[in-house]
């Protein structure tokens, strides 16, 4: 489908139109497009945020939410960071492809929302993602299991813990029951 002019306004497809526009522009989050006959055509359009930077080798990967790389830069912008060691070879623009990459900045996205105050998370094999929160508390997560599941539960604990008046140093959500570590 061509987005160049001189098409007759009654059959330009909206959806195909919204698709095409995201697909070259994939920095694009949202397309919105409306027709105001009897000539024209206004487009609204949301561009993508970056939230989590992945440091490799000394360059920082600006990601969004969603896991569509952004930019590559030599410095971070104070965002959460994660520590990996393996290849990045997407071009900016394009969905980062390791799984498991993905599923921590999903990870660091929503401790984000929750306002867990997320530092740097780390992979730290096939089944654990290391998260380290600002206050110096190490949570251990499974990949292998749901992360709605393990976030809820690390929040209940961290109430529990503020109602209770403790100090946690280490929580590992890996297990049917996590296994929390007081500070002494």
């Amino acid at each position: 489908m061509s987005l160049a002019g001189g098409k007759n306004i009654l059959l330009f497809s909206l959806p195909k139109a919204s698709e095409e526009i995201k697909r070259v522009h994939p920095e694009f989050f949202q397309v919105e497009i409306k027709k105001r006959l009897p000539q024209t055509l206004s487009f609204k359009v949301e561009i993508r945020k970056v939230a989590i930077a992945i440091s490799q080798e000394g360059s920082f990967y600006l990601v969004d939410k969603e896991g569509v790389l952004l930019e590559k830069r030599e410095t971070n912008l104070d965002l959460p960071l994660i520590v990996f060691s393996g290849k990045i070879e997407q071009e900016p623009g394009h969905w980062l492809e390791d799984e498991l990459l993905l599923k921590t900045v999903r990870l660091l996205y929503e401790s984000k929302l929750r306002l867990l105050e997320p530092r740097s998370a780390q992979i730290v094999s096939e089944r654990v993602i290391e998260l380290i929160l600002k206050n110096g508390l190490t949570v251990l997560f499974s990949s292998e299991k749901e992360l709605k599941e393990q976030l809820d539960s690390l929040q209940f604990i961290f109430e529990r813990a503020k109602i209770e008046g403790e100090k946690l140093k280490r929580i590992d959500l890996r297990f049917d029951k996590p296994v929390v570590v007081k500070s002494s």
